[in-house]
């Protein structure tokens, strides 16, 4: 007598079904989870950042959420009137997605990292005289 195997009747069909559907939706939900919008700003926040940056796909090194509440993202690159941009913030996260870890940043303060293999420091800027 041949045992016939029938998943729908065995006690373990079912679970092994429920697992699998378990594991297909915390996938889902944890790529969702990861690439969620972290900043309190839309991606399309006007940011400033250097023309060569992103063009050149140098790494962004220094971050800065001044306490106007804009928002800079430079590399290594000296600043000028010449070489900024303006570019929506979205476009720099999608660029660099460790930055999502700033998101929460307060007006006032800077990060900094030495290469984009070593972890943000992050610092309250020393505050400015205007003349």
């Amino acid at each position: 007598m041949a045992m016939r195997r029938d998943l729908n009747r065995a006690p373990f069909g079912m679970a092994i079904a429920a697992v699998i559907a378990a594991c297909l939706v915390a996938s889902v939900l944890g790529d969702y989870m990861k690439h969620r919008w972290a900043f309190p700003d839309p991606r399309n926040r006007a940011v400033f950042t250097t023309k060569g940056l992103l063009q050149a796909r140098k790494p962004i090194l220094r971050v800065f959420h001044d306490r106007d509440a804009d928002w800079q993202f430079l590399g290594e690159e000296e600043v000028s009137d010449t070489n900024g941009s303006v570019v929506g913030l979205g476009t720099v996260v999608d660029y660099d997605p460790s930055l999502a870890e700033l998101a929460r940043m307060p007006t006032g303060y800077c990060a900094y990292r030495g290469s984009t293999s070593d972890k943000w420091i992050m610092q309250r800027m020393e505050p400015t005289v205007d003349h």
